[in-house]
């Protein structure tokens, strides 16, 4: 009776936010004959999924009820396609319509990510609301809402995968000086000068005078970890005006020829202080 006394406290915490004392309800704890309240288990399962370009990856999370029961227990989830960004085609759900087991207090479900060349955006996200659990109750403080980010990942960082020639996919900073919309900013990105290092020749945007700009890359995250530019000046310039950048980060995604480059600069306004450049290199 204790362990079922403890693991229904447990799962009622993670069912529930509470936000204080005063304004929550907190219902009193009896696995077998108290008030059944349902939700997400927030309190042990991940918010993220990880999107693989080359396979697909699944992703396991659990609703269940602070009770047990004596019969089986159906959950009715939805997606919320309003909040949800992600591409219907890039994930999947293992089913909307769970069953809690007789004598148990949970159940999993599992989301999986459909590799494919078309990467979402980082921010994309994924949202379920849990509707529904026979003979349980979904209170305003309870979990009934799941808001799942995205990590992006490799199998392997091979970065000969992204030198060559490569053209910008995305890149705020042309538009920010009114380069026009059809303007192809092609680079050329060569391997070293360290083995965990690759040179975009002529900066990493289109300029005039602009030096080369050497990424270092962690071999096992594919993350770029520093930036310098060939003769220790600015990464880019302008035209003829050097646009020093307070600091560049990214990742090369190297299964699918991708180099994503972030550069924060307090030198501009908003939006362009903070901006994202993709390029896509054709090995």
């Amino acid at each position: 009776m204790n362990k079922l006394k403890y693991i229904a406290a447990s799962l009622l915490v993670g069912f529930m936010t509470l936000t204080s004392c005063e304004d929550a309800e907190i219902p009193q704890v009896d696995a077998e004959n108290g008030r059944a309240i349902a939700g997400f288990n927030g309190a042990t399962t991940t918010r993220t999924v990880v999107f693989n370009p080359e396979a697909e990856t699944t992703t396991t999370f659990t609703v269940g009820v602070s009770t047990i029961s004596s019969s089986d227990r159906t959950a009715q989830l939805s997606i919320d396609t309003d909040a949800t960004t992600l591409a219907q085609e890039l994930y999947s759900v293992s089913t909307l319509s769970p069953v809690i087991p007789a004598g148990q207090f949970t159940v999993d479900f599992t989301v999986t990510t459909l590799g494919s060349p078309n990467l979402p955006a980082i921010t994309d996200v994924i949202v379920l609301n849990l509707d529904s659990v026979e003979g349980a109750e979904i209170l305003t403080e309870s979990e009934d809402r799941l808001t799942l980010g995205l990590a992006i990942e490799c199998p392997s960082v091979d970065l000969s995968q992204v030198v060559g020639s490569a053209v910008t996919l995305e890149n705020p900073l042309l538009e920010a000086f009114g380069v026009p919309a059809t303007f192809s900013d092609l680079r050329t990105v060569i391997a070293g000068p360290e083995d965990n290092q690759i040179t975009i020749l002529g900066g990493i945007s289109s300029d005039v005078g602009g030096t080369d700009t050497i990424l270092t890359i962690d071999l096992d995250t594919g993350f770029v970890i520093s930036d310098q530019s060939s003769d220790g000046g600015v990464s880019f310039v302008n035209g003829s005006t050097p646009i020093p950048t307070t600091k560049i980060s990214g990742r090369v995604l190297t299964c699918i020829n991708q180099i994503i480059i972030n550069i924060d600069n307090v030198n501009f306004g908003p939006p362009f202080n903070s901006l994202r450049l993709k390029l896509q290199v054709q090995p």
